[in-house]
C-alpha cells in the first residue's frame, strides 16, 4: 500500500529535491529538527542496544512509539513496527473477532466496488497479522485523541449546561458522560478551526491521473482514487490535530474519535438524499437510547426546548421548529429543514486499520495506563444505533475509507510533481520532522502544557519557536543567526541556492513564531488564564499578522475569553464582524449572549428576546 507524503515525512530524514535549491532536509535543520538517520528496511532489524528474548516486543514498541514525541521519527517509527510483527508473530485470532459484511455493504456503491476498497477491505487485509508504516501513525494518532479525551473532558463546562444536566435526572454515569461530551465537543471547535468545506467532486472530473494509468481503466474510480480533493477526506485525523484545522467533516470525525476513547457511542447523522450517499448534518453522541447533536459547522451543539441544553434527534422530531429557530434570516437559513427529518441516516465511522483483527489484539494486548480504543465492532455500533428512533438507516461512513484512497492517489502524484512536491512545502513544511515547534505541538496534544519530567511542555517549546522580529529580519546576514539556525553554506551551494535557502529558513521562522503565538493563547486558555490569552490571541496574533492563518480562530477564542472575563459586549462585538466558514454560528453565539445581558433588565422578556434574535441579522 502507498502512503502519502505527509505520511511519509514523519519516517523519512529528507524527500527528494523539491526545487529551487531546497529541501526538507535542510528546512528540518533550521527549523529545530535534531539530525534524523536514514530509514530503516521494510523490515528494520532492532536496535543492537535491545537485549535479545529478554524484552517483551510489545512493551518495546510502545517504548518506540512515545519517542517518537522527542526523538528520531524515523528510527521510532521503524523500530515500533519492528517489534509490533515480532509480537505478534506468537499471538493467535481473536475467535471473537469477525468481518461483518452486511455493515460493509452498506458503503454507496461507487466506494464499495473501487478497487482500492476491495484491497483495504479484503478478508486477507483485515484479517492478516501483520503491521504496516501506516499502523504507526494509525497508533500515534490515538495515542495523541486518548490523551486528548483524558484531559480536555476534564475541563469546566459552562454553569448554564452543567445546570440543565444535572436538572435532567440523569444517572451520574451518563451526567458525566455528557458533560464529557459537551468538553470534547468545545474542544474540538475551539482548538480546530473551521476551513471550507469542498463540493464533492462530480463524477465526470477528470482527475490528476498518473501517465501509466489508461483512462479506460479508471473511468470507474471514484474521485479520492483519482487524486480529486473533497470533503472530509483530504486530512486523515492527525493531519487535522497536528495541524489544528478541518473541515466540518474532519471536526467531526475528530470529536466522534474522541468519544469513542471515553467509550461514548457516536454517529455521523447525515440526510438521505436518495442517490446512494447521504449528505453529512453534524456528529451525535449516543447516551441512554437518544443521540445529543453536535453541530460542527456551527461550532455549537443543537440547543434544546426553550433554548435551553443540547437537543436530542428525538426532539428535533418532536418539535421541528427548534431547527427552524436556527434561521437567521433569508441570508442565514439552517442548512436542515424540518422536511428532511425523516430521512436521517446514521453513519458509523470506522478506518480500515479499526476494522482489522491486528488492531484488535493491540487494542487487547494494552494495560490501563496505555488503553486506546483502537478497534471498531461495526455490527455491535450499528446495533447500539438500531435502537434510537427516528433513524431511516444505519450505514458505514465512507469518508474514512475515501481518507485512505486519497492520500494513495495524493502520495503517487507527488512523487512524480517538483510543483506538488513544493507547494506541499509551502502549505505543510513547518510541520514536518521534529522542530520546536512541532516538539510543542505533539506536547500540547498529549496535554504536557508545562514541563514533565526532563521533558520540556509546550509552552516552553512555543516560547523557543519565537524568534524575535529583529533575529528574523538578520537571518539573511548575520552569520551568528545563522549558526544558531544550523545554517552554513558548502562548497557545493552556489549563490542563488544559498539565498534562497536563507529565504526559505525566514519563512518559515515567521510562519512557526506566527502558529505559536496562537496555540499559546490556546494553552492559557486551557488554564483558565483568561487575561493572558487575551494579550496572545489579540496582540500577539491578529494585531501582528491581521491577515494571517488564524485570523477566524483567534478571533474566535478571544471573543470566548471576553466571555469568560464577563465582556460580554466586547464578545458579541467579535462574534457580529465573523466572516469566517463558521459566521452563521457566530452570529448565533451573538444572539444569545445578547439575549443574556438583556434578560434581567428587560420589562418585557418576550420584547427582548424579539430584539435579540433580530439584532445579527440586522448586521449583515
Amino acid at each position: 500500500m502507498m502512503h502519502s507524503a505527509c505520511d511519509q515525512a514523519h519516517f523519512r530524514a529528507a524527500r527528494p529535491s523539491l526545487g529551487w535549491g531546497c529541501t526538507v532536509l535542510i528546512v528540518a535543520a533550521v527549523a529545530g529538527c535534531r539530525p534524523q538517520a536514514p530509514p530503516g528496511s521494510a523490515t528494520p532489524q532492532p536496535s543492537a542496544a535491545t537485549p535479545k528474548l529478554e524484552r517483551d516486543h510489545f512493551a518495546v514498541a510502545l517504548d518506540f512509539l512515545k519517542q517518537r514525541d522527542e526523538h528520531n521519527l524515523d528510527r521510532a517509527a521503524n523500530e515500533t513496527s519492528y517489534h509490533l510483527n515480532r509480537w505478534i508473530q506468537d499471538q493467535t485470532g481473536d475467535p471473537r473477532w469477525t468481518i461483518d459484511r452486511d455493515v460493509l455493504a452498506t458503503l454507496p456503491d461507487a466506494i464499495r466496488r473501487a478497487p482500492a476498497t476491495k484491497d483495504m477491505l479484503s478478508d486477507r487485509a483485515l484479517t492478516a497479522l501483520e503491521f504496516h508504516t501506516r499502523d504507526v501513525l494509525f497508533l500515534e494518532e490515538h495515542r495523541w485523541l486518548r490523551a486528548i479525551a483524558q484531559w480536555a473532558a476534564e475541563q469546566p463546562i459552562p454553569p448554564d449546561l452543567n445546570t440543565w444536566i444535572l436538572e435532567r435526572g440523569l444517572s451520574s454515569k451518563t451526567a458525566r458522560q455528557l458533560a464529557g461530551c459537551v468538553a470534547l465537543f468545545d474542544w474540538t471547535v475551539r482548538n480546530l478551526q473551521l476551513e471550507e468545506q469542498r463540493p464533492y467532486p462530480k463524477p465526470t472530473t477528470a482527475g490528476p491521473l498518473l501517465p501509466t494509468q489508461a483512462d479506460a481503466a479508471t473511468a470507474d474510480w471514484p474521485p479520492p482514487m483519482l487524486g480529486l480533493p473533497g470533503p472530509g477526506y483530504d486530512k486523515y485525523p492527525w493531519h487535522v490535530l497536528l495541524y489544528g484545522r478541518g473541515d466540518m467533516q474532519q471536526r467531526a470525525r475528530v470529536f466522534l474519535l474522541l468519544l469513542r476513547q471515553l467509550r461514548i457511542t457516536g454517529a455521523m447523522l447525515s440526510i438521505d438524499q436518495r442517490t446512494g450517499r447521504a449528505e453529512e448534518w453534524l456528529p451525535a453522541a449516543l447516551l441512554d437510547g437518544q443521540l445529543y447533536l453536535f453541530d460542527t459547522a456551527l461550532g455549537l451543539p443543537i440547543p434544546g426546548p426553550g433554548g435551553r441544553g443540547i437537543a436530542t434527534l428525538a426532539d428535533v422530531v418532536q418539535s421541528p421548529q427548534l431547527l427552524e429557530e436556527l434561521d437567521l434570516g433569508d441570508r442565514y437559513r439552517y442548512r436542515v429543514r424540518p422536511s428532511d427529518l425523516d430521512q436521517v441516516v446514521a453513519l458509523i465511522d470506522a478506518s480500515p486499520e479499526s476494522l482489522s483483527q491486528r488492531m484488535r489484539l493491540v487494542e487487547q494486548q494494552l494495560d490501563a495506563t496505555d488503553q486506546m480504543m483502537l478497534s471498531v465492532a461495526a455490527g455491535g455500533v450499528k446495533a447500539e444505533l438500531s435502537t434510537c428512533q427516528h433513524l431511516k438507516d444505519i450505514r458505514l461512513w465512507a469518508v474514512p475509507l475515501e481518507a485512505a484512497m486519497y492520500r494513495q492517489a495524493y502520495d503517487a502524484m507527488l512523487a512524480k510533481s517538483p510543483e506538488m512536491q513544493w507547494q506541499e512545502f509551502l502549505e505543510h513544511g513547518v510541520f514536518e520532522g521534529l522542530s520546536v515547534l512541532v516538539r510543542g505541538r505533539r506536547q500540547h496534544l498529549l496535554g504536557n502544557l508545562e514541563k514533565q519530567d526532563e521533558t520540556p511542555g509546550a509552552t516552553s517549546y512555543y516560547l523557543s519557536a519565537r524568534m524575535t522580529d529583529a533575529q528574523i529580519e538578520i537571518i539573511g546576514t548575520n552569520r551568528d543567526v545563522q549558526k544558531a539556525l544550523g545554517l552554513e553554506k558548502t562548497l557545493d551551494t552556489n549563490e542563488r541556492q544559498w539565498e534562497q535557502k536563507l529565504t526559505q529558513v525566514k519563512r518559515l521562522q515567521v510562519e512557526s513564531k506566527g502558529h505559536a503565538s496562537y496555540w499559546l493563547g490556546l494553552l492559557h486558555m486551557e488554564r483558565g488564564e483568561f487575561d493572558v490569552a487575551v494579550n496572545w490571541l489579540k496582540v500577539r496574533t491578529l494585531e501582528a499578522n491581521p491577515e494571517g492563518p488564524w485570523t477566524h480562530g483567534a478571533r474566535y477564542n478571544l471573543a470566548r475569553c471576553y466571555e469568560a472575563l464577563g465582556r460580554l459586549d466586547e464578545a458579541r462585538q467579535l462574534f457580529l464582524i465573523d466572516e469566517s466558514p463558521q459566521r452563521h454560528g457566530c452570529l448565533l453565539r451573538a444572539r444569545q449572549l445578547e439575549a443574556a445581558a438583556a434578560a434581567p433588565a428587560a420589562a418585557s422578556p418576550d420584547e427582548s428576546a424579539t430584539d435579540a434574535a433580530a439584532a445579527p441579522a440586522e448586521t449583515d
